[in-house]
């Protein structure tokens, strides 16, 4: 009984929508490698996974908001960095199929390369604004400690 009054509501919503988006991608990343699908038409189903991204978000802003700890930067940040993630995907399928699809000179694919850079870019962009915006010293602290060991792990792979 006690621990049903300490749980969160939405805590376990989150956990389950994100366990359900990282099943989906790697189901379906699964599904387009088995050669069921072409390439192509797999990348367009791995917008389906994606989709599981903004309920996963909303279930996470109300787990924050329940335990008090929402602010209006960080439902910004969220927000901004699901739309950054698409724009990723879009990019990146825009480049892939353009150049698997087309001859084109190799002055179009590299700038066709950097479509989906400007949407990593964009994340970064989002990040340092969340920097900014967050009035909270210890969530600044938080995200920057999160920022520079993620950093670290990429780097180090």
């Amino acid at each position: 009984m006690v621990e049903a009054a300490n749980r969160t509501p939405g805590k376990g919503s989150r956990w389950a929508w994100a366990a359900a988006f990282v099943i989906a991608m790697f189901g379906m990343a699964a599904f387009v490698r088995s050669g069921a699908v072409r390439p192509d038409l797999g990348y367009l189903l791995m917008f389906l996974p994606m989709a599981l991204l903004v309920p996963m978000v909303r279930a996470a802003e109300r787990s924050q908001a329940a335990k008090g700890c929402a602010s209006p930067a960080a439902q910004r940040y969220n927000r901004r960095f699901v739309v950054a993630a698409f724009a990723y995907m879009i990019a990146l399928g825009i480049a892939v199929y353009l150049h698997t699809h087309f001859r084109l000179p190799v002055a179009v694919n590299f700038v066709l390369s950097l479509l989906p850079t400007l949407a990593i870019l964009g994340m970064i962009w989002v990040m340092a604004r969340y920097l900014q915006e967050e009035t909270d010293e210890y969530m600044r602290h938080r995200a920057i400690t999160a920022a520079l060991g993620a950093m670290a792990l990429v780097l180090g792979l």
